[in-house]
């Protein structure tokens, strides 16, 4: 436990070293920019196209990583559901399969069936309109194995 808590030590400490690093080299080049432009080393285009690329390379960086971020949450979203809907599938399944006339079981799975349809491919929905028909285990481990590959 103690080699953890140094661990996270010294890499709390390497952190702080690289942001005020990094800090400093933009304070510098901020510094060398003022400089520059008083002693009119470069022209005002100069100076107009190095602002305009700044402002546009953080715009541009802001959109790009909030729209990667909004699809990483969306897609992790969808994995939620997928996991929600086969964890349910199993427990109602194997309900049915022991007590195949239980018919709390059969509206459950009617219901899993309508989130089966948006979140995963047509074979897996296929396959439980098979497996409420039929109510057979073979079945039932086919719909667990399709589920498994769409879900890994």
């Amino acid at each position: 436990m103690k080699k953890d808590s140094n661990a996270q030590y010294w890499y709390g400490i390497g952190m702080v070293l690289i942001v005020l690093s990094f800090l400093g080299f933009l304070i510098y080049l901020i510094y060398t920019l003022i400089v520059k432009a008083s002693n009119n080393e470069f022209s005002n285009v100069a100076l107009i196209q190095t602002l305009f690329s700044l402002f546009f390379t953080v715009v541009i960086g802001t959109l790009l990583s909030k729209n990667l971020d909004k699809r990483n949450a969306r897609q992790s979203e969808i994995y939620k559901i997928k996991v929600d809907v086969a964890e349910k599938f199993v427990l109602v399944g194997t309900l049915l399969l022991m007590d195949p006339d239980n018919e709390e079981g059969n509206k459950t799975l009617l219901n899993l069936q309508i989130r089966t349809k948006l979140f995963f491919k047509d074979d897996v929905l296929t396959h439980m309109n098979q497996f409420m028909k039929t109510k057979e285990q073979t079945e039932f481990d086919h719909i667990v194995d399709l589920m498994r590959k769409e879900i890994i």
